[in-house]
């Protein structure tokens, strides 16, 4: 029987906060184990009456649960929570409920109830007797493993499963498969779920690498089978990972320690780029690709977990109103986001930023620069996106407790001593995020574009720039990897080899269709030689030339990537667009500098958090000072 569970204040605040602690992933574990006994009810319940020649098998099977939770409630519980539960929870019910279709028939998933009936049998030493179905010739058991049949061809079938106790197969007319009594080994016809074990610290970190399930989300490439070399390799990213994670993040080594249950790994996409996803209903499930090394893998762990954690929360305490159509700008996303999703790259970044704020300060940190360039750009972006949040009115009053807690935690970044090369880095990818963004997704007012423009033609200096108020228009969500923020990256992680490769087109061209030269100039401090370059391909509608352009026109005028071009980016790509069919179009620099004498907006937007712009909370605020403004490349 599903029982109630709240969060008490104390593991509220913690949690606000980007962590939480082992007690409060426990409560969040019992929140998952009676929301998947609720839904599991409920696809009993709908799928009767959706499918009524199923009615019977699904009531005993879920008979067949009730009686395996009476005999061993622990072991069946420890299933019941697992992440393959909701996941496949939540599919049936979403397709009873008309909100998503899917290619496997309808009975087909619905039979998987009996699969998990029985295997809460087999874990309480409980005897069942129950028909399972087969999808693509196999039988899928969660936790245990994948029995499968001769006819794999066959795309649906039914097969029966069979434990006495003790002992399990699994039977079709032709075939038995027996489950091996270590279900992880692999037999035939049986291949078992593994599991990764690491230790370090006096903590250990075990997992289930799940390579099998047919059942996974849909969200990336999966992987195939493993073989021995690849799960090696993966046991030694574990480790390597472990270690970093216990040694120098032991606070999210205990929450991952009783957090993390299920690595699902995921292969690269076509050009090598890595990926990880955490889905809603499968709280303690990480999705990745392996990454490069263990501190990749430990950065990947911390930052999905938070999104499982969220999840968690939200299942128990709603933060946020229900059918909220607005959408915002976000640092973490090339289209424009509902305010949940800003509210999970927040909590989410809350814990990579802690990462890589211990990381830059360690003696032996591989990539100094790179991880004062990470902590900076994260810092400084979650302190400006709060902002988006607190002021959305789409918060309900416990979401804002939950924002303010989270304010308080990024506040404490502000004003953090720190290299200043990285830092100019950092807030130049900052600003092309941003530039980018806007040009892509904000459409000034046409009437105020006319006007600018016919100000410009008559010499008119009394014009003003306004703000751009109106609602972003999303475009294609998958827009590719700025290439400016790759060559930076590549920069700050080995200066030799970019150095050494900055020259070659063909590497350029690797880093993204429009990189060349002129990224390099502006990264390497020679904005007026960025300038002459992107001017050459300025002539067309290309907002990745644009952004970089106005970039360095702003870097070459004030030393820092600040100032109105960046400010209202979409404002002066308009108006040139509006004035290139002139019979003498104005020259981008000669535009640029009449743009940015022009008054600004009386109200201009807030750059970043301050401690004023949090509501007063129980703990209170103390005020921090600003944070310096970085330097050019190459100073120190």
């Amino acid at each position: 029987m599903a029982q109630a569970v709240e969060v008490s204040r104390t593991d509220f605040d913690a949690l606000a906060s980007g962590g939480g602690g082992p007690a409060a992933i426990e409560v969040l574990w019992r929140g998952q184990l009676s929301k998947h006994i609720v839904m599991i009810r409920g696809v009993t319940q709908l799928g009767s009456a959706a499918e009524p020649d199923m009615a019977e098998a699904l009531r005993a099977a879920y008979a067949t649960l009730a009686a395996a939770q009476q005999r061993d409630s622990a072991a069946v519980a420890t299933l019941l929570r697992h992440p393959a539960i909701g996941t496949w929870a939540s599919r049936c019910l979403r397709r009873l409920t008309g909100a998503e279709t899917g290619d496997v028939p309808l009975a087909t998933e619905l039979g998987q109830l009996a699969a998990i009936a029985a295997v809460a049998a087999i874990r309480a030493g409980h005897p069942c007797d129950l028909p399972v179905p087969r999808l693509r010739g196999a039988v899928m058991l969660p936790t245990l493993g994948l029995a499968r049949f001769a006819d794999a061809t066959e795309p649906q079938g039914q097969a029966r499963i069979i434990h006495d106790g003790h002992h399990t197969r699994l039977t079709t007319t032709d075939v038995e498969v027996t489950v091996p009594m270590e279900h992880t080994r692999d037999s035939l016809n049986w291949q078992g779920l593994r599991r990764l074990k690491s230790t370090a610290g006096g903590l250990t970190l075990a997992v289930e690498i799940d390579d099998l399930d047919p059942g996974r989300e849909r969200l990336g490439q999966l992987s195939t089978r493993l073989d021995d070399a690849a799960l090696a390799h993966w046991q030694g990213l574990l480790d390597d990972a472990w270690r970093v994670l216990t040694r120098h993040h032991p606070e999210r080594a205990a929450e991952l320690h009783v957090g993390l249950t299920t690595l699902v790994p995921l292969d690269p996409d076509g050009t090598g780029n890595g990926s990880s996803v955490s889905a809603q209903d499968a709280f303690g499930q990480v999705m990745t690709t392996p990454g490069a090394d263990g501190r990749q893998l430990a950065d990947t762990l911390i930052h999905e977990f938070q999104h499982s954690k969220l999840h968690g929360v939200t299942d128990l305490v709603p933060l946020n109103t229900a059918g909220g159509e607005r959408r915002h700008y976000s640092p973490w996303r090339d289209d424009p986001r509902p305010l949940e999703g800003i509210l999970h790259a927040v909590y989410s970044y809350l814990g990579v930023t802690e990462f890589w704020e211990v990381q830059r300060g360690l003696p032996d940190c591989p990539e100094p620069e790179f991880a004062e360039f990470e902590f900076h750009r994260w810092s400084r972006q979650l302190r400006a996106t709060i902002h988006t949040l607190l002021d959305s009115g789409e918060l309900t009053s416990d979401g804002v407790a939950f924002v303010q807690g989270m304010a308080t935690r990024a506040l404490r970044w502000t004003g953090l001593p720190g290299a200043s090369r990285p830092r100019w880095f950092a807030d130049l990818a900052i600003a092309d995020h941003r530039v980018r963004w806007r040009i892509r997704h904000l459409r000034p007012d046409p009437e105020h574009v006319r006007d600018l423009a016919a100000a410009w033609r008559t010499g008119d200096l009394g014009a003003r720039r306004h703000r751009t108020v109106n609602a972003p228009v999303p475009t294609d969500p998958n827009l590719a990897l700025s290439g400016r923020l790759r060559l930076m990256v590549g920069l700050l992680k080995d200066p030799d080899r970019f150095a050494a490769r900055c020259t070659d087109p063909q590497w350029l061209a690797a880093m993204g269709p429009s990189v060349d030269a002129a990224d390099v100039a502006l990264l390497s401090g020679d904005p007026e030689a960025a300038l002459r370059g992107y001017e050459r391909t300025l002539t067309g509608t290309d907002p990745e030339r644009w952004a970089g352009w106005m970039l360095a026109w702003s870097v070459h005028e004030t030393g820092h990537a600040t100032g109105p071009l960046i400010d209202a980016p979409e404002l002066l790509y308009t108006l040139h667009r509006q004035m290139r069919d002139d019979p003498t179009p104005p020259a981008p620099s000669a535009l640029a500098a009449w743009f940015a004498a022009l008054p600004g907006p009386d109200n201009p937007e807030r750059p970043g958090l301050t401690a004023t712009a949090v509501r007063p909370s129980r703990r209170g605020l103390a005020p921090r000072p600003a944070t310096p403004q970085g330097s050019p490349p190459g100073s120190s």
